[in-house]
C-alpha cells in the first residue's frame, strides 16, 4: 500500500497540470517551456497511472460489497477472481507509482549495464540466465528501450555461463537501479 503522505502529494497532480498548462501558454521563453514540457510530461504520466490506481482501488470496493451483500454463488466467485485479480495490477501499478514518483533523479535516463552470470547447478543455471536474459529482452521492447549484448558465453544447449548487456533510453536507470542480487 501507498503511504498516506505520498497519497496527498498525488492528488494535487491534476491542479500542477493545470499550472504547467498555464505557465507553458503564458511564456515565449523556449528553455522555459522545454524545461515545463517536460514536467509537463512526466506529471501527465504519474496522474494518469495515479487515476488508474484509483479506479481499481475503487472496482475492488466494490467487488468485497458485492461480496458481503450478494447471497448468489456465481456472482460471489467471480467477484473473489475479479477482486485477485485486480490486487495483482494494483500491485504493479504501485510499484511503478513509486518508481515514477520518486523518479526525479537527473540519472533516471543514464544508460546501463547488466550482468547476468550462471551460479552453480551447471547447465540448467545457465539455461535460467538465459531465461532471465529474454525476461529483460522482452521488458527492454516493452520500455521502448535500446539493448545491446557487450560479451557472452553460451553453452552448449542455448544457455549462457555470462552474457553482459548495455540498455539505453528513457528511464533505464530509474527502473533497474534495483535489479541486483543472487537469483
Amino acid at each position: 500500500m501507498i503511504d498516506e503522505r505520498i497519497i496527498k502529494q498525488l492528488n494535487g497532480l491534476e491542479e500542477r497540470l493545470k499550472e504547467l498548462d498555464e505557465a507553458i501558454s503564458s511564456t515565449t521563453d523556449t528553455t522555459k517551456i522545454a524545461a515545463f514540457g517536460k514536467e509537463y510530461k512526466r506529471t501527465r504520466e504519474l496522474f494518469e497511472l495515479f487515476k488508474r490506481y484509483k479506479e481499481l482501488i475503487e472496482r475492488v470496493k466494490e467487488d468485497k460489497h458485492i461480496l458481503e451483500a450478494e447471497s448468489d454463488k456465481e456472482l460471489r466467485e467471480l467477484a473473489e477472481c475479479e477482486i485477485e485479480e485486480l490486487e495483482k495490477s494494483i500491485a504493479e501499478l504501485e510499484n511503478e507509482l513509486i518508481v515514477k514518483f520518486f523518479g526525479n533523479n537527473p540519472d533516471n535516463d543514464r544508460a546501463v549495464i547488466v550482468e547476468i552470470r550462471a551460479g552453480t547447478g551447471g547447465e540448467e543455471a545457465a539455461l535460467f540466465a538465459a531465461d532471465l536474459f529474454r525476461m529483460y529482452v522482452g521488458y527492454a521492447e516493452k520500455n521502448r528501450w535500446k539493448l545491446e549484448i557487450i560479451s557472452h558465453t553460451r553453452t552448449d544447449l542455448g544457455g549462457y555461463k555470462e552474457i553482459i548487456f548495455g540498455l539505453e533510453g528513457e528511464g533505464v536507470y530509474g527502473k533497474m537501479r534495483f535489479e541486483s542480487g543472487v537469483h
